[in-house]
């Protein structure tokens, strides 16, 4: 019990079921942390009110309309915000790392748009309207083939992210530990741990997201036919037997207190490394005529896990527990929220605010759809004396043109009632709920951000802007920082998985050159660390030189970028820079700019920077006017003999004399004077478009 009553884990040689207890207590304490939180009691209110399962049971005799005009809002609020098209990037301050950074950024938007990522962050943002989502990039090495791996991002719910012992900041990568929970079916987790398989035991006989809904829909629609085949009090399940798989990344500060290195890591893999004992001598450079200085390794050396040690187990075996396999040395988790607040872990979700006057509306649309109905079927009244009680019954007021005989001599025998009106304040009031449910969203700022990149005017775009409002604004701006985690996760990856025939196959020929590259089966590593850096103990030099590396190289996102704030203007820009003419650019980039797909990269080399394609496009320019004046030169020759030799020698110049032309060239107009950003204008009545400037 002493690895579970301190809350530290047990060490990696301790016995199987000591280390499964403190899984469980620390499940338990996850689970409760996540339960304190004011906005977990709203998350099966939030799930039901988006599929229409949270609603007040209707008689059969009354009107069930039903509008979920919360979960058309809920879309438009995800649809805008995984809209995504940030001005992103890989930068340096180091020059010796400046290419490098051009590579990272050829790599990350290609992965960006080969895997789809945007679509998994769009799920993520799903969950954050609820309240929290998660995106987990790892490295999956059958993501397109068997052997042919790529990053992936798995997509976590609220409840399948646990922090344990994290501090009043909620920054995961300060926790103790965080567990990440999956349920996955028992064949599959059978297969992927075939020498557990007799020990993976299933923890339930369905997914519980299936259990959930199930219990939701039950009491609405149930039926003695349904009771018949189910159950009336049982609960519904799928056969698939399901297996929690539990990922625990812990930050275990044990240090090697032995009196001897110890290897650690999977033998063989990018993340294998040695360790030394604390004391030991450890090489901490060289003097200026090469010889070796050594230093005493401090604990900070002697670190068993800097990387994290990662555990991963069910709750009746453990599968492995060693060093995480990940560069980053973080826990692979990028936190999701459009409603948080400081003093809450979990984000409030966007249904909390709205789902009363959801509620509110279906009702008032019901009681109108009821008054519809009793005007076209109106109260009957009847003497039955008169009329029998199956004519009465036979007989519907909706029904043209109908004849009902009566006795006039016996008195009215049937009288209908006046049908009821609807009073004008019920259609005012079920407006009000839909402006009221729109206003708490911010539909309207996010239409106008989603109008703001279809606008051609760069002053259209500021007051699209102005109306977009704060609150879009601030919900753009931590999903940036958001992606800013995500970008520096995804860096490590590069660095450790993708090899050098999988780099040149992204990039082409360009991406990959023998002097500044070299190469180790699993990663990249700059040659010129290889030479500077000595570094043959603690870790690998392949893993130390990409960790200084990809440290050099930062992600940086542009403000407000990221919901395409800035594209348009920015577009204009780069047009209006091009049409300049004075300022050094190139068409690849302007072409980049304006996403024109398909429109290549300059003949005659590689060039990274943009600098480096306008040097190279000056040197297109001026072999193309080179070829252009020996090409006019020869024909002017040809044309020249060919008229001496018909006579017309002189009549050509009279000719040109007499066009009155000086110096054989147009009258130049005037240039634009560039102090404007160009705007698209239409004309002819809407029938063309054209780009003006001042």
């Amino acid at each position: 019990m002493a690895g579970i009553s301190n809350y530290l884990i047990p060490p990696s040689d301790a016995k199987e079921d000591l280390k499964l207890r403190w899984l469980a207590e620390a499940f338990q304490e996850g689970t409760r942390f996540l339960k304190g939180q004011r906005a977990y009691e709203d998350l099966d209110r939030a799930i039901d009110m988006i599929a229409g399962l949270d609603d007040d049971r209707v008689p059969d005799s009354l009107s069930s309309v039903y509008s979920n005009r919360l979960k058309r809002q809920l879309r438009e609020v995800v649809a805008t915000m995984a809209n995504l098209r940030p001005l992103w990037g890989y930068v340096s301050d180091n020059e010796e790392y400046k290419d490098h950074a051009e590579v990272l950024n050829k790599l990350v938007y290609a992965w960006w748009l080969n895997t789809f990522a945007d679509r998994s962050i769009r799920q993520a943002i799903q969950w954050a309207c609820i309240s929290t989502g998660y995106v987990s990039p790892v490295w999956d090495r059958d993501f397109w083939v068997t052997g042919r791996g790529d990053i992936k991002l798995n997509v976590y719910g609220p409840r399948d992210i646990l922090p344990i012992q994290i501090g009043r900041d909620h920054d995961l990568q300060k926790a103790y530990a965080v567990i990440i929970q999956e349920e996955v079916p028992l064949a599959r987790c059978r297969v992927i741990y075939p020498e557990y398989a007799d020990r993976i035991k299933p923890d339930r006989d369905s997914p519980s997201w299936f259990t959930r809904r199930i219990r939701k829909a039950v009491p609405k629609f149930a039926s003695p036919v349904f009771d018949s085949l189910f159950g009336e009090k049982e609960e519904v399940t799928t056969s698939g037997p399901i297996v929690d798989v539990f990922n625990t990344y812990i930050l275990d500060h044990s240090i090697n207190k032995t009196d001897k290195p110890i290897r650690m890591g999977d033998p063989g893999t990018s993340w294998e490394y040695e360790v030394p004992f604390l004391g030991q001598d450890i090489p901490a450079g060289k003097t200026l005529r090469g010889d070796i200085v050594y230093r005493k390794a401090t604990p900070s050396d002697c670190m068993l896990y800097p990387l994290r040690r990662l555990m991963t187990a069910t709750r009746t075996v453990v599968f492995r527990d060693g060093t995480s396999p990940w560069w980053h040395g973080k826990v692979p988790l990028v936190r999701f929220t459009v409603d948080d607040w400081p003093n809450e872990y979990l984000g409030f979700s966007l249904v909390r605010d709205v789902h009363s006057l959801q509620r509110s509306l279906n009702r008032h649309l019901r009681g109108m759809d009821d008054m519809v109905e009793k005007a076209l079927r109106p109260d009957q009244l009847y003497d039955p004396n008169i009329i029998s009680k199956n004519e009465i019954e036979r007989m519907d007021p909706r029904i043209p043109g109908r004849r009902i005989p009566v006795n006039m001599s016996m008195g009215k025998g049937l009288e209908i009632s006046p049908a009821p009106e609807i009073p004008p304040y019920i259609p005012a009031h079920i407006e009000m709920l839909k402006a009221e449910i729109d206003h708490l969203l911010a539909i309207r700022d996010m239409t106008n951000l989603a109008k703001a990149n279809q606008i051609p005017s760069s002053e259209s775009i500021d007051r699209l802007l102005e109306m977009a409002g704060p609150v879009v604004t601030d919900i753009s701006r931590g999903m940036e920082r958001s992606l800013r985690d995500l970008g520096e996760l995804v860096k490590s990856y590069f660095y450790q998985f993708y090899t050098a025939p999988r780099k040149v196959q992204i990039l082409g020929k360009g991406g990959l050159s023998e002097e500044d590259f070299y190469f180790e089966p699993g990663a990249l590593i700059p040659s010129k660390l290889k030479e500077q850096q000595f570094m043959d103990t603690v870790l690998p030099n392949s893993m130390e030189a990409a960790k200084r590396a990809k440290d050099s190289c930062i992600f940086h996102i542009t403000p407000n970028s990221l919901h395409q704030i800035q594209q348009m203007s920015r577009k204009l820009l780069y047009l209006q820079l091009w049409r300049d003419g004075r300022f050094p650019i190139d068409p690849e980039t302007v072409a980049e700019a304006l996403d024109i797909p398909n429109f290549g990269s300059l003949p005659g080399g590689e060039s990274n920077t943009v600098l480096d394609r306008y040097i190279q496009w000056m040197k297109i320019q001026l072999q193309m006017q080179i070829q252009a004046q020996q090409a006019m030169g020869q024909a002017q020759m040809e044309m020249q003999s060919q008229m001496a030799q018909s006579g017309l020698a002189g009549l050509a110049q009279q000719a040109a004399g007499a066009a009155g032309k000086p110096n054989g060239q147009e009258r130049p107009g005037r240039p634009p004077s560039g102090q404007k950003a160009p705007e698209l204008k239409t004309k002819d009545g809407g029938q063309r478009t054209v780009i003006t400037e001042a």
